[in-house]
C-alpha cells in the first residue's frame, strides 16, 4: 500500500458542531497543505464522504466529534462502517466519560483528542495516515 503524502493533496473531513473549532482546525490543517472540508454534524459529514468518495479528491482522514446534532460521532462510525467505509479518524471531544470511549482502541480509531488540541496536530494526522 502506498504512503500518503502531504503533497499528494490529503483530504481530511472536520466534522465537529462548534464552528470555532472547525474553523480553527481548517486553518491549521490548510495551513500545513491539507486539502480540508468541514460539516456542522454528522449527518452532513456523512453525505460528504459520500459525495466525494467516487471523485479525484476523496475524504483520507476524518476528524470527528462525539457529541453532535443529527447524527453524533458514534453513530456516522456505525453508518460508515455499515457501508464498508473505513477512515483513518481522529475523535477530539470534552466528554471522555462516554462507556464507548473505553473501547475506543478496540473500534480501530486511530486517535483520541480530549478537551483542547496538542500543538503537535499537523504529526498526528500525518502518522494516522501514515499506519
Amino acid at each position: 500500500m502506498e504512503t500518503l503524502t502531504r503533497s499528494k493533496m490529503t483530504h481530511v473531513l472536520i466534522a465537529d458542531d462548534e464552528t470555532h473549532t472547525r474553523l480553527s482546525l481548517s486553518f491549521i490543517l490548510e495551513s500545513a497543505g491539507y486539502l480540508v472540508t468541514d460539516a456542522p454534524d454528522g449527518q452532513e459529514a456523512l453525505d460528504k464522504i459520500l459525495a466525494l468518495k467516487r471523485t479525484s479528491h476523496p475524504i483520507n482522514l476524518l476528524v470527528l466529534d462525539i457529541e453532535m446534532p443529527r447524527l453524533t460521532g458514534w453513530e456516522l462510525l456505525d453508518e460508515l462502517e455499515e457501508r464498508n467505509i473505513f477512515l483513518p479518524t481522529i475523535i477530539i471531544t470534552g466528554f471522555s466519560d462516554s462507556p464507548r470511549m473505553v473501547s475506543f482502541p478496540k473500534d480501530g480509531l486511530w486517535s483520541l483528542l480530549l478537551n483542547h488540541l496538542p500543538a503537535a496536530f499537523d504529526s498526528l494526522c500525518f502518522k494516522s495516515l501514515a499506519e
